[in-house]
């Protein structure tokens, strides 16, 4: 018997752990059994964190098996589950929750014993089986025993790590954990909120979803277009240079390490000025007599030909259409109706004029080309 250690029998999330405690300073000693052979490891408790700054408790921990152990429990997990299939092999340092909600977003390797912070602070939240990306297994207590992610490439299928076992793709139910309550989750976008489109003298506030904790903001804006009017670590009010400003604007959070400066992402925000941005319009040319599509498809057009002209996007501006080489035949602010002359081939301009702000701003400027067949 080890001194000063108790041997405990206890359930804990995504695995039946059969260890002996041993308390130190800093960590502490634990022991994995495996067909009634105890393998001591170390584990140290460390504070992590959510996407969103919550603080929960993970643990850093070192390998206990041995790579005899580690082949048993492969050959055991894939005779035992025939419709799984191994992907790593087993191994004490980290299990599925830590795996689903905190590995696969960019997290360090670590043991997490309950995925509650990251459920209850919004980081990511619950959705249905067609768009979660994580699920979670709860069995008749309620109690959380057990995190899948969705495969990304593998239909139907689910990959999570078993414990202090084999981390493995498998059916939703092929497992070792109850599928009595299941809950599929997202995570919470992290963008930039705020209006797409700014113009005369307003004044519009755009924010971050969230700070993550030990990062900073730095905004950054095209200023040709805007001017700020304040910010702060999560926020930023800009307003347009002038007050008949008119162009595709954007704003960007640039999010740096506290304690070292790296830049460690960028989430960018377009701003249409003056209407709607240029990239959030769409237009789609048809031929009226068939339908066929031309554009964005690039079929071309034809000459002395009827066709259909769609736009989507603009915000409630009003439209004037401007071909060339084409004859308008009846227009609205959603589309055009126009014939092609002899050359086949229409250089179409878009602008718009939204009330408020009474001025002219290019929404759409495209080059029909000219088909290689006509009939």
């Amino acid at each position: 018997m080890r001194k000063n250690s108790i041997l405990i029998k206890v359930q804990m999330s995504c695995a039946i752990l059969f260890y002996s405690l041993s308390m130190t300073a800093q960590t502490s000693t634990l022991y994995e059994e495996w067909n009634n052979v105890e393998y001591p490891f170390q584990s140290t408790t460390t504070t992590l964190y959510t996407p969103k700054g919550t603080a929960t408790t993970g643990f850093y921990r070192t390998e206990g098996w041995t790579s005899a152990v580690k082949l048993e429990i492969k050959n055991y997990c894939v005779s035992h589950y025939p419709q799984a299939t191994f992907m790593s092999e087993a191994t004490t340092t980290y299990n599925c929750h830590a795996y689903a909600f905190y590995m696969r977003q960019g997290g360090e390797t670590c043991w997490i014993n309950t995925p509650a912070a990251f459920i209850n602070d919004g980081s990511y939240y619950e959705t249905t089986s067609i768009l979660g990306d994580l699920v979670t297994y709860a069995g008749s207590s309620g109690m959380v025993q057990h995190s899948s992610i969705k495969s990304a490439y593998y239909s139907g299928k689910y990959e999570s790590k078993w414990g202090n076992w084999c981390l493995m793709r498998h059916p939703i139910g092929h497992c070792p954990y109850s599928t009595s309550t299941l809950k599929y989750y997202k995570k919470t976008p992290h963008v930039i909120e705020g209006y797409s489109i700014i113009g005369g003298t307003e004044n519009r506030l755009y924010k971050v979803s969230y700070v993550p904790q030990g990062q900073d903001v730095t905004w950054v804006w095209n200023t040709s277009l805007l001017s700020k009017v304040s910010s702060t670590d999560s926020t930023i009010i800009l307003k347009p240079k002038t007050s008949t400003s008119v162009g595709d604007g954007y704003v960007q959070a640039r999010f740096y390490e506290t304690s070292t400066n790296t830049l460690k992402k960028t989430l960018s925000y377009n701003i249409g000025v003056g209407g709607a941005h240029t990239s959030n319009v769409g237009l789609r040319v048809v031929r009226s007599s068939d339908g066929v599509e031309v554009y964005p498809s690039s079929v071309g057009l034809c000459p002395n030909t009827y066709y259909y002209a769609y736009i989507s996007g603009t915000a409630g501006a009003t439209l004037t259409w401007s071909p060339t080489h084409a004859t308008v035949i009846s227009s609205s602010n959603s589309y055009m109706y126009f014939y092609t002359d002899s050359y086949g081939y229409s250089l179409l301009d878009v602008y718009g004029v939204l009330s408020q702000y009474g001025v002219s701003k290019k929404l759409v400027g495209v080059t029909l080309y000219g088909g290689s067949s006509c009939n």
